[in-house]
Protein backbone atom coordinates (compact mmCIF):
# COMPACT_ATOMS: atom_id res chain seq x y z
CA UNK A 1 0.00 0.00 0.00
CA UNK A 2 1.41 3.41 -0.97
CA UNK A 3 0.95 6.71 0.85
CA UNK A 4 -1.59 7.87 -1.74
CA UNK A 5 -3.95 4.90 -1.33
CA UNK A 6 -7.13 5.26 0.69
CA UNK A 7 -6.73 3.67 4.11
CA UNK A 8 -8.80 2.62 7.10
CA UNK A 9 -7.11 4.25 10.08
CA UNK A 10 -7.84 3.86 13.79
CA UNK A 11 -6.67 6.46 16.30
CA UNK A 12 -6.19 5.12 19.83
CA UNK A 13 -6.13 7.77 22.57
CA UNK A 14 -7.11 8.13 26.21
CA UNK A 15 -8.41 11.65 25.61
CA UNK A 16 -10.86 12.84 22.96
CA UNK A 17 -13.54 15.48 22.43
CA UNK A 18 -15.77 16.54 24.13
CA UNK A 19 -12.93 16.80 26.67
CA UNK A 20 -11.21 20.00 25.62
CA UNK A 21 -7.45 20.37 25.20
CA UNK A 22 -4.64 20.61 22.70
CA UNK A 23 -4.30 16.87 22.11
CA UNK A 24 -8.06 16.42 21.73
CA UNK A 25 -8.34 19.23 19.15
CA UNK A 26 -5.31 17.97 17.24
CA UNK A 27 -6.75 14.45 17.16
CA UNK A 28 -10.00 15.72 15.65
CA UNK A 29 -8.34 18.09 13.16
CA UNK A 30 -5.91 15.40 11.99
CA UNK A 31 -8.78 12.94 11.55
CA UNK A 32 -10.71 15.48 9.49
CA UNK A 33 -7.65 16.29 7.37
CA UNK A 34 -6.99 12.59 6.65
CA UNK A 35 -10.66 12.13 5.75
CA UNK A 36 -10.44 15.05 3.32
CA UNK A 37 -7.92 12.97 1.34
CA UNK A 38 -10.29 10.01 1.08
CA UNK A 39 -9.21 7.99 4.13
CA UNK A 40 -11.57 6.50 6.71
CA UNK A 41 -10.69 7.40 10.29
CA UNK A 42 -12.22 6.00 13.48
CA UNK A 43 -11.26 6.93 17.04
CA UNK A 44 -10.98 4.46 19.92
CA UNK A 45 -10.93 6.26 23.26
CA UNK A 46 -11.59 5.99 27.00
CA UNK A 47 -13.24 9.44 27.11
CA UNK A 48 -17.06 9.35 27.49
CA UNK A 49 -19.14 11.14 24.89
CA UNK A 50 -21.00 10.75 21.60
CA UNK A 51 -20.19 7.96 19.16
CA UNK A 52 -20.08 10.39 16.24
CA UNK A 53 -17.95 13.54 15.89
CA UNK A 54 -18.90 15.34 12.67
CA UNK A 55 -19.02 12.06 10.78
CA UNK A 56 -16.08 10.40 12.54
CA UNK A 57 -17.04 7.17 14.30
CA UNK A 58 -15.88 7.04 17.92
CA UNK A 59 -15.60 3.82 19.94
CA UNK A 60 -16.00 4.76 23.63
CA UNK A 61 -14.49 2.07 25.85
CA UNK A 62 -15.78 1.19 29.30
CA UNK A 63 -13.45 1.31 32.26
CA UNK A 64 -13.07 2.34 35.87
CA UNK A 65 -12.37 6.06 36.16
CA UNK A 66 -9.83 7.49 38.59
CA UNK A 67 -10.61 10.97 39.94
CA UNK A 68 -9.38 13.66 40.08
CA UNK A 69 -7.41 12.98 36.89
CA UNK A 70 -10.35 11.37 35.09
CA UNK A 71 -8.38 8.67 33.26
CA UNK A 72 -9.82 5.19 32.83
CA UNK A 73 -8.14 1.84 33.41
CA UNK A 74 -9.49 -1.72 33.56
CA UNK A 75 -9.01 -5.16 32.00
CA UNK A 76 -12.44 -4.81 30.39
CA UNK A 77 -11.25 -1.68 28.61
CA UNK A 78 -8.36 -3.53 27.00
CA UNK A 79 -10.56 -6.49 26.06
CA UNK A 80 -12.90 -4.06 24.30
CA UNK A 81 -9.94 -2.38 22.58
CA UNK A 82 -8.67 -5.72 21.31
CA UNK A 83 -12.15 -6.59 19.99
CA UNK A 84 -12.50 -3.27 18.14
CA UNK A 85 -9.05 -3.65 16.59
CA UNK A 86 -9.70 -7.21 15.45
CA UNK A 87 -13.13 -6.40 14.06
CA UNK A 88 -12.31 -3.13 12.36
CA UNK A 89 -10.40 -4.24 9.24
CA UNK A 90 -7.96 -1.39 9.80
CA UNK A 91 -4.93 -0.82 7.57
CA UNK A 92 -3.01 1.08 10.23
CA UNK A 93 -3.30 1.92 13.93
CA UNK A 94 -2.10 5.26 15.27
CA UNK A 95 -1.69 5.59 19.04
CA UNK A 96 -1.67 9.14 20.49
CA UNK A 97 -0.28 9.55 24.00
CA UNK A 98 -0.46 12.35 26.54
CA UNK A 99 1.20 12.21 29.95
CA UNK A 100 -1.36 10.14 31.88
CA UNK A 101 -2.33 7.67 29.19
CA UNK A 102 -2.81 4.05 30.32
CA UNK A 103 -4.94 3.24 27.27
CA UNK A 104 -2.21 4.48 24.92
CA UNK A 105 0.56 2.67 26.79
CA UNK A 106 -1.27 -0.64 27.07
CA UNK A 107 -2.94 -0.19 23.71
CA UNK A 108 0.42 0.18 21.98
CA UNK A 109 1.34 -3.36 22.95
CA UNK A 110 -2.06 -4.74 21.87
CA UNK A 111 -1.83 -2.82 18.59
CA UNK A 112 1.71 -3.96 17.87
CA UNK A 113 0.80 -7.58 18.54
CA UNK A 114 -2.31 -7.42 16.32
CA UNK A 115 -0.35 -7.78 13.11
CA UNK A 116 -1.56 -4.35 11.93
CA UNK A 117 1.08 -1.66 11.16
CA UNK A 118 1.25 0.62 14.21
CA UNK A 119 2.44 4.20 14.68
CA UNK A 120 2.78 5.89 18.07
CA UNK A 121 3.02 9.65 18.69
CA UNK A 122 4.06 11.25 21.99
CA UNK A 123 2.23 14.56 22.54
CA UNK A 124 3.60 15.64 25.93
CA UNK A 125 6.87 16.43 27.69
CA UNK A 126 7.86 13.37 29.68
CA UNK A 127 11.07 14.18 31.52
CA UNK A 128 9.61 14.30 35.04
CA UNK A 129 7.33 11.34 34.26
CA UNK A 130 10.05 8.95 33.04
CA UNK A 131 9.99 6.66 36.14
CA UNK A 132 6.20 6.34 35.82
CA UNK A 133 6.55 5.60 32.12
CA UNK A 134 8.85 2.67 32.82
CA UNK A 135 6.57 1.40 35.57
CA UNK A 136 3.34 1.71 33.56
CA UNK A 137 4.44 0.41 30.22
CA UNK A 138 7.59 -1.61 30.58
CA UNK A 139 9.21 0.68 28.02
CA UNK A 140 12.45 -1.13 28.66
CA UNK A 141 11.40 -3.68 26.01
CA UNK A 142 8.93 -1.50 24.10
CA UNK A 143 11.71 -0.58 21.65
CA UNK A 144 11.56 -4.15 20.36
CA UNK A 145 7.89 -3.82 19.43
CA UNK A 146 7.20 -3.30 15.68
CA UNK A 147 6.11 0.33 16.12
CA UNK A 148 7.01 3.52 14.23
CA UNK A 149 7.68 5.98 17.06
CA UNK A 150 7.25 9.75 16.69
CA UNK A 151 6.84 12.87 18.81
CA UNK A 152 5.40 16.33 18.26
CA UNK A 153 8.69 18.22 18.73
CA UNK A 154 12.42 17.69 18.94
CA UNK A 155 12.49 18.06 22.74
CA UNK A 156 9.78 15.40 23.16
CA UNK A 157 11.46 13.14 20.61
CA UNK A 158 14.71 13.33 22.59
CA UNK A 159 13.00 12.48 25.88
CA UNK A 160 10.95 9.69 24.34
CA UNK A 161 14.04 8.14 22.77
CA UNK A 162 15.78 8.16 26.16
CA UNK A 163 12.74 6.59 27.85
CA UNK A 164 12.54 3.95 25.13
CA UNK A 165 16.30 3.39 25.46
CA UNK A 166 17.45 4.43 22.05
CA UNK A 167 15.11 3.65 19.15
CA UNK A 168 14.48 6.09 16.35
CA UNK A 169 11.80 8.65 17.21
CA UNK A 170 10.76 10.87 14.30
CA UNK A 171 9.21 14.32 14.64
CA UNK A 172 5.54 14.49 13.66
CA UNK A 173 4.45 18.03 14.57
CA UNK A 174 1.02 19.35 15.36
CA UNK A 175 -0.77 21.16 12.57
CA UNK A 176 -2.80 24.30 11.99
CA UNK A 177 -4.19 26.16 8.99
CA UNK A 178 -1.81 29.16 8.78
CA UNK A 179 -4.04 31.20 6.47
CA UNK A 180 -6.85 31.04 9.04
CA UNK A 181 -4.59 32.90 11.52
CA UNK A 182 -3.49 35.68 9.20
CA UNK A 183 -4.23 39.18 10.53
CA UNK A 184 -4.79 41.85 7.89
CA UNK A 185 -5.65 44.88 10.04
CA UNK A 186 -4.11 45.61 13.43
CA UNK A 187 -5.54 47.82 16.16
CA UNK A 188 -2.70 49.20 18.30
CA UNK A 189 -3.30 50.99 21.61
CA UNK A 190 -1.01 54.04 22.04
CA UNK A 191 0.97 53.96 25.26
CA UNK A 192 0.05 50.32 25.92
CA UNK A 193 1.95 47.12 25.14
CA UNK A 194 -0.59 44.29 25.07
CA UNK A 195 0.51 40.77 25.86
CA UNK A 196 -1.77 37.82 25.19
CA UNK A 197 -1.56 34.22 26.34
CA UNK A 198 -3.78 31.28 25.37
CA UNK A 199 -3.78 27.93 27.11
CA UNK A 200 -5.28 25.63 29.68
CA UNK A 201 -5.15 27.16 33.17
CA UNK A 202 -3.46 24.32 35.03
CA UNK A 203 -0.38 24.16 37.25
CA UNK A 204 1.78 22.51 34.58
CA UNK A 205 1.28 25.53 32.28
CA UNK A 206 2.42 27.94 35.06
CA UNK A 207 -0.25 30.65 34.60
CA UNK A 208 0.52 32.11 38.03
CA UNK A 209 4.01 33.01 36.80
CA UNK A 210 2.44 35.41 34.30
CA UNK A 211 1.85 37.99 37.04
CA UNK A 212 5.47 38.17 38.25
CA UNK A 213 6.64 38.34 34.63
CA UNK A 214 4.19 41.17 33.97
CA UNK A 215 5.30 43.11 37.06
CA UNK A 216 9.00 42.69 36.28
CA UNK A 217 8.52 43.68 32.64
CA UNK A 218 6.66 46.82 33.72
CA UNK A 219 9.59 47.84 35.95
CA UNK A 220 12.07 47.25 33.11
CA UNK A 221 10.20 48.87 30.24
CA UNK A 222 11.30 52.27 29.02
CA UNK A 223 9.27 55.24 27.85
CA UNK A 224 6.33 55.04 30.24
CA UNK A 225 4.52 52.32 28.26
CA UNK A 226 1.97 50.37 30.27
CA UNK A 227 2.28 46.59 29.85
CA UNK A 228 -1.04 44.72 30.00
CA UNK A 229 -2.08 41.09 29.67
CA UNK A 230 -5.05 39.25 28.14
CA UNK A 231 -5.51 35.67 29.40
CA UNK A 232 -7.54 33.21 27.31
CA UNK A 233 -8.34 29.76 28.66
CA UNK A 234 -10.02 27.76 31.37
CA UNK A 235 -9.02 25.07 33.83
CA UNK A 236 -8.52 24.23 37.49
CA UNK A 237 -6.34 27.30 38.15
CA UNK A 238 -8.90 29.79 36.83
CA UNK A 239 -10.27 30.90 40.22
CA UNK A 240 -6.75 31.58 41.47
CA UNK A 241 -5.87 33.46 38.28
CA UNK A 242 -9.01 35.59 38.58
CA UNK A 243 -8.08 36.53 42.15
CA UNK A 244 -4.59 37.57 41.04
CA UNK A 245 -6.06 39.51 38.11
CA UNK A 246 -8.43 41.38 40.42
CA UNK A 247 -5.48 42.30 42.63
CA UNK A 248 -3.50 43.48 39.58
CA UNK A 249 -6.38 45.60 38.34
CA UNK A 250 -8.78 45.29 35.42
CA UNK A 251 -6.81 47.90 33.47
CA UNK A 252 -3.73 45.62 33.54
CA UNK A 253 -5.04 42.04 33.33
CA UNK A 254 -8.16 40.85 31.49
CA UNK A 255 -9.45 37.27 31.90
CA UNK A 256 -11.53 36.04 28.94
CA UNK A 257 -12.07 32.36 29.69
CA UNK A 258 -12.30 29.96 26.77
CA UNK A 259 -12.90 31.65 23.40
CA UNK A 260 -13.66 30.30 19.92
CA UNK A 261 -10.92 30.59 17.33
CA UNK A 262 -12.38 33.64 15.56
CA UNK A 263 -12.44 35.62 18.83
CA UNK A 264 -8.87 34.59 19.63
CA UNK A 265 -7.82 35.85 16.19
CA UNK A 266 -9.58 39.18 16.86
CA UNK A 267 -7.69 39.40 20.16
CA UNK A 268 -4.39 38.68 18.37
CA UNK A 269 -5.18 41.63 16.09
CA UNK A 270 -5.32 43.90 19.17
CA UNK A 271 -2.17 42.45 20.77
CA UNK A 272 1.55 43.15 20.47
CA UNK A 273 3.15 39.86 21.61
CA UNK A 274 2.30 36.35 22.76
CA UNK A 275 3.68 35.21 26.14
CA UNK A 276 4.09 31.55 27.12
CA UNK A 277 5.66 30.88 30.56
CA UNK A 278 5.45 27.06 30.48
CA UNK A 279 8.72 25.19 31.19
CA UNK A 280 7.31 21.88 29.97
CA UNK A 281 5.70 22.82 26.68
CA UNK A 282 5.72 19.90 24.27
CA UNK A 283 4.77 21.98 21.24
CA UNK A 284 2.77 25.18 21.80
CA UNK A 285 -0.10 25.22 19.30
CA UNK A 286 -1.39 28.61 20.45
CA UNK A 287 2.12 30.06 20.14
CA UNK A 288 2.31 28.79 16.55
CA UNK A 289 -1.08 30.34 15.81
CA UNK A 290 0.12 33.64 17.26
CA UNK A 291 3.27 33.50 15.15
CA UNK A 292 1.12 32.98 12.03
CA UNK A 293 -0.87 36.05 13.11
CA UNK A 294 2.39 38.00 13.03
CA UNK A 295 2.94 38.32 16.78
CA UNK A 296 6.39 38.00 18.35
CA UNK A 297 6.35 34.94 20.63
CA UNK A 298 8.09 35.18 24.01
CA UNK A 299 8.68 31.71 25.45
CA UNK A 300 11.12 29.49 27.34
CA UNK A 301 14.13 27.86 25.77
CA UNK A 302 14.36 24.06 25.75
CA UNK A 303 10.66 23.62 24.92
CA UNK A 304 8.83 22.52 21.78
CA UNK A 305 8.28 26.19 20.88
CA UNK A 306 11.93 26.43 19.88
CA UNK A 307 11.18 24.24 16.84
CA UNK A 308 9.33 27.12 15.18
CA UNK A 309 10.54 30.25 17.02
CA UNK A 310 14.00 31.51 16.14
CA UNK A 311 15.35 33.86 18.79
CA UNK A 312 15.59 37.44 17.53
CA UNK A 313 13.86 36.64 14.23
CA UNK A 314 10.36 35.28 14.93
CA UNK A 315 10.29 35.84 18.69
CA UNK A 316 12.43 35.92 21.81
CA UNK A 317 13.39 32.88 23.90
CA UNK A 318 14.69 32.99 27.47
CA UNK A 319 15.85 30.41 30.03
CA UNK A 320 13.86 31.76 33.01
CA UNK A 321 11.05 34.09 34.04
CA UNK A 322 13.39 37.04 34.52
CA UNK A 323 14.56 36.54 30.95
CA UNK A 324 10.95 36.43 29.71
CA UNK A 325 10.25 39.72 31.46
CA UNK A 326 13.40 41.25 29.96
CA UNK A 327 12.31 40.07 26.51
CA UNK A 328 8.88 41.67 26.93
CA UNK A 329 10.49 44.93 28.07
CA UNK A 330 12.89 44.89 25.10
CA UNK A 331 10.01 44.48 22.66
CA UNK A 332 7.89 47.14 24.37
CA UNK A 333 10.82 49.59 24.41
CA UNK A 334 12.30 48.93 20.96
CA UNK A 335 9.96 49.72 18.06
CA UNK A 336 12.52 48.54 15.51
CA UNK A 337 12.82 45.10 17.14
CA UNK A 338 9.05 44.79 17.43
CA UNK A 339 8.55 45.81 13.81
CA UNK A 340 11.26 43.52 12.40
CA UNK A 341 9.83 40.42 14.10
CA UNK A 342 6.28 41.21 13.05
CA UNK A 343 7.39 41.82 9.47
CA UNK A 344 9.32 38.54 9.41
CA UNK A 345 6.37 36.58 10.81
CA UNK A 346 4.03 38.23 8.33
CA UNK A 347 6.09 37.00 5.37
CA UNK A 348 7.48 33.62 6.49
CA UNK A 349 4.91 30.90 7.12
CA UNK A 350 6.24 27.95 9.15
CA UNK A 351 5.75 24.48 7.57
CA UNK A 352 2.92 23.24 9.78
CA UNK A 353 -0.11 23.36 7.47
CA UNK A 354 -2.43 20.37 7.55
CA UNK A 355 -1.40 19.50 4.01
CA UNK A 356 2.19 19.15 5.19
CA UNK A 357 1.29 17.37 8.44
CA UNK A 358 -0.93 14.85 6.64
CA UNK A 359 1.96 14.06 4.28
CA UNK A 360 4.26 13.46 7.28
CA UNK A 361 1.58 11.33 8.96
CA UNK A 362 1.13 9.12 5.92
CA UNK A 363 4.91 8.74 5.73
CA UNK A 364 4.83 7.47 9.32
CA UNK A 365 2.24 4.89 8.29
CA UNK A 366 4.56 3.70 5.52
CA UNK A 367 7.35 3.51 8.06
CA UNK A 368 5.06 1.47 10.33
CA UNK A 369 4.61 -1.04 7.50
CA UNK A 370 8.36 -1.23 7.01
CA UNK A 371 8.95 -1.74 10.73
CA UNK A 372 6.34 -4.49 10.70
CA UNK A 373 8.28 -6.33 7.97
CA UNK A 374 11.90 -5.52 8.79
CA UNK A 375 11.80 -4.90 12.52
CA UNK A 376 12.49 -1.75 14.62
CA UNK A 377 15.17 0.66 13.48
Amino acid sequence: MSAGDEQRIAFIADWCLPRFGGLELQLFDLAQSLRAQGNTVEIITATPGPTDLSGIRVHRLNGRRFPPWGFSFSRQQFRELDAVIRGGSFDVLHVHSGIIAPLAYGGARIAAQSGIPTAFTFHSVYDYMRPALHLLTGLGDAARLPIAWSAVSSVVAHEASRALRGPRVDILPNGIEPAAWSVHARQRSPGEYRLVTVGRLQVRKRPVALFDILDTAQRLVRGGTRVTLDVVGDGPERARIERLAKRAGAERVRIHGRLPREQILALFARSDAFLLPSRMESFGIAALEARCAGLPVVARTNTGVADFIEHGRSGLLAPNDRGLARAVADLASDDALQRSIMEYNGVHTPPYSWREIVALTLAQYERARSVRVHGPC
